[in-house]
């Protein structure tokens, strides 16, 4: 059986939103490069960073290290990072 969904928008203002969820998310990553320390990163550029491999990122993310989600683009933010790290402090 087909689910129907329901959306208390209509598709245009659903569409509004995304769009404007996405000039946000652009700014943010933007603004977030143009800084000495970055922030954000998108999971390449984390593992980049942290020289860790991407299986390594992904185990991370099975033990809880957040993964900010917003219209098909991964972000993490290295406070998260830096926090799950401390936890995992042995």
């Amino acid at each position: 059986m087909e689910q129907q969904e329901y959306s208390v928008f209509s598709k245009e203002i659903e569409q509004q939103i995304a769009r404007s969820l996405q000039i946000i998310l652009n700014d943010v990553v933007e603004k977030n490069q143009n800084e000495d320390t970055k922030r954000y990163y998108k999971k390449k550029d984390f593992c980049k960073e942290m020289s860790i491999s991407f299986s390594t990122l992904q185990g991370w993310v099975t033990k809880g290290l957040p993964i900010i989600q917003v219209e098909g683009i991964s972000l993490i933010d290295m406070r998260d990072a830096e926090k799950f790290l401390q936890d995992h402090k042995i």
